[in-house]
Parts: C-alpha cells; sequence; structure tokens
C-alpha cells in the first residue's frame, strides 16, 4: 500500500511538473508579445494531453456559442467534434452546464466539462472536455484549478492572435503585410543557418499598374491586384509565403530554394499572368519580376531584397514582361 500511494505521489508531482510547464510557456509568449500559431498549436497540444484520456477534445466556444475551433485526439474525431458542436449549443442555451454524467453520443463514456470563462470583449469562453472510458478518475481539485488557469490563459492568446492576424495581413490582397514579410524572412534566414540551405525571393511587379488605375479607376486596380495575388498564390508549396511589399509590388519568400529554381518558378508565373484576363473587365496585364537568393555569410536581408529590386528594375529597363535574376544580364 505504502509503494502504492508513493507511485500515486510521483505521478501527481510529474503531472503537476507537466502542467506547470505549458502554463509557464504559454505565460511567457503572452508577457513577450511573441504569440504565433504555432505556440497556440503547443498549448492546445499540451492541454490535450493534460486530459490524460485517450479520447480528448478542446472546444474554443466564442459569445454565440460557435466553436471557434475544435481540437481532438483519439480514433473517434468525428464523433468528438460533433460532441462539441453539442455541447457548445447547450452552453449557448442553458449557461455552464457544469461536470456532465451520462453523455448519450458517447454511453457509457463518462464526459467531463471544465468551462471558464475569457478575457475578451467578445466573452469568449474555452472549455476542456474528457471523455474517458471509465468513470473512476474524475478530475480534482488541481486538475480544475490547471484547466482554468490554461484557460484563461488561451483565451488571452486568442486575442492576441487574432491582433497579430490582423497586423499580419493586407486586408486588400489577403496576402502578408510588411510585418509578416520580415517575420517570413526571419523564419527563412533561421532555416538558412541550420539546414545550410539557402532561400531565394521574387520581387513582382505589375506592369502599368498606374495606367490601369488612369483609365479604369482605382476599384479596377484593385481588382487587378486582388486576381494577382490569387495567381500567385496558386504555385507556392505551403512552406512558402507571399507579401504586398507596397503599391502593385509582391515579394514571395521561397525556403531552400536555389535561385535558378526561383527563376523557374517566376517565369512560369509570368507566363501564367500573360496568358490570363483579369477582373470583369477582362483586362490583359503582365508581370515584370526580379530574382535573388540569401547568401548564408550575408548579415541582413537589406541585400537580397536589393538585389532583387535591382533584378527587377533590368527586366523594366528590357521592356517588361519579363524575369531576371541578379547577378546576370537575362534568363
Amino acid at each position: 500500500g505504502t509503494l502504492l500511494r508513493s507511485a500515486e505521489l510521483v505521478d501527481q508531482l510529474t503531472r503537476r511538473t507537466e502542467n506547470m510547464a505549458i502554463i509557464e510557456a504559454l505565460g511567457a509568449c503572452l508577457a513577450a508579445g511573441e504569440l504565433h500559431q504555432e505556440h497556440l498549436d503547443q498549448a492546445i497540444d499540451g492541454a490535450l494531453a493534460s486530459t490524460r484520456s485517450d479520447d480528448a477534445l478542446l472546444v474554443l466556444i466564442g459569445a454565440p456559442g460557435e466553436p471557434v475551433s475544435i481540437n481532438v485526439r483519439g480514433d473517434r474525431p468525428d464523433e468528438l467534434r460533433a460532441l462539441a458542436i453539442e455541447l457548445t449549443e447547450a452552453m449557448a442555451r442553458d449557461g455552464d452546464p457544469g461536470p456532465l454524467g451520462g453523455c448519450s453520443l458517447f454511453e457509457p463514456f463518462w464526459a467531463d466539462l471544465v468551462p471558464a470563462s475569457g478575457a475578451d470583449r467578445e466573452r469568449r469562453e474555452v472549455g476542456f472536455l474528457a471523455v474517458r472510458r471509465h468513470r473512476e478518475q474524475p478530475y480534482d481539485d488541481a486538475d480544475r484549478s490547471f484547466f482554468r488557469a490554461l484557460a484563461h490563459l488561451l483565451s488571452g492568446a486568442l486575442v492576441r492572435l487574432a491582433y497579430f492576424t490582423r497586423a499580419a495581413e493586407d486586408p486588400l490582397t489577403e496576402t502578408g503585410s510588411r510585418l509578416a514579410l520580415q517575420l517570413s524572412l526571419d523564419k527563412a534566414r533561421a532555416n538558412a543557418l541550420e539546414t545550410g540551405r539557402t532561400f531565394s525571393v521574387i520581387l513582382v511587379d505589375v506592369d502599368r499598374f498606374k495606367e490601369i488605375n488612369d483609365l479604369h479607376g482605382h476599384l479596377v486596380g484593385d481588382e487587378v491586384l486582388r486576381g494577382v495575388a490569387d495567381l500567385l498564390r496558386s504555385r507556392l508549396r505551403s512552406a512558402d509565403s507571399v507579401a504586398r511589399y507596397g503599391g502593385d509590388e509582391f515579394v514571395l519568400i521561397l525556403p531552400a530554394t536555389e535561385g535558378p529554381e526561383a527563376t523557374h518558378l517566376a517565369e512560369e508565373l509570368r507566363a501564367l499572368a500573360d496568358g490570363r484576363r483579369f477582373t470583369s473587365q477582362e483586362l490583359e496585364i503582365s508581370l515584370s519580376m526580379g530574382v535573388s537568393s540569401y547568401a548564408l555569410d550575408a548579415s541582413d536581408f537589406g541585400t537580397v531584397l536589393r538585389m532583387a529590386d535591382e533584378a527587377l528594375y533590368h527586366s523594366k529597363a528590357e521592356g517588361r514582361n519579363r524575369v531576371t535574376l541578379a547577378g546576370t544580364d537575362r534568363l
């Protein structure tokens, strides 16, 4: 019996330590203002693990009772998501349902919901739900205190992440903003230093864009920019990113990509644009591009962007609708 109690004590202490590590990591991100989606994903994964359940569900619940996001673990994801919707609807209708006993969707399983109020103006709530195969191990007060603390931090994280997302997105084209560009460059550089593989950038400019605005109006010009953004996104890999650099210019960031490979992609994008009609007026446009690669021994990003800009200028000077790789006179 003493040995069993000792094992239980070790398990409890280990669990408390793991829980505190999750809280401290997320709290540090929030305090530093460096919260990104991967931080939130890590916190959600930790919360799911902390349920100590084979089938676990974490629901981020909005004010009207609509799930903001549903995160599951286990071999019954569809049923868990259905249960999440059922529970959020019940919370919207009846308020805090408290611990749940039998649940028709999961009989004879045991569901235990630990809701906590959020702190943002939308009154967002965060609910933890563990679906157990037995009823013998209900959550204790320490578990619930941990869940409430983590729920509070996750609620703050959602608010911070929403502000960050808005700041990192260009509202017109839904590509990245200048902030997102800088963050993507930081990430690409870190990856290059770690792997020894360089990254490349493509600077894209819409030819004679001022004439489009002057002849057809700025609303049509906005349509052109959105169409170009869609075209650029259509050929990017999951690790690539695109940001609006300003006006009618975009920057593509291609991790682990050498100059010739980036040039090939740029030429493919140029050809796609050259054969497509944009806007309801079916305007024909063309794109000029400059390509450069990041030198692993370079100390700043200004160089790679400056070289891409010089290559773009060369494409313009040579008649537009072409691609130039920095350090060469032509493709």
